[in-house]
């Protein structure tokens, strides 16, 4: 039996197969959509253009979550005019 099929049996027991199923479903839709699109536009051929891609989705989304902690923190933006 595979490694992945044993934690499935025992994340289903733990959860019960009907949260498992809910679960999967509601982040199916997202995922799937968000999947499809990196597929079409990027087009991978194999795991290493895959990483590829996935870096350069997830690079300028960690600069933005990163720069809007920065921002909440200092309480002004880099380009505000106001009081500092």
């Amino acid at each position: 039996m595979k490694k992945t099929s044993i934690l499935k049996e025992r994340i289903e027991r733990t959860m019960g197969k009907e949260i498992m199923v809910a679960i999967k479903n509601k982040r199916s839709n997202a995922s799937m959509a968000i999947s499809k699109a990196v597929i079409d536009e990027y087009q991978p051929s194999n795991a290493e253009e895959i990483q590829d891609a996935l870096k350069d989705i997830s690079g300028p989304m960690f600069e933005a979550m990163l720069q809007g902690e920065i921002d909440a923190h200092l309480g002004y933006t880099p380009d505000g005019h106001g009081a500092k």
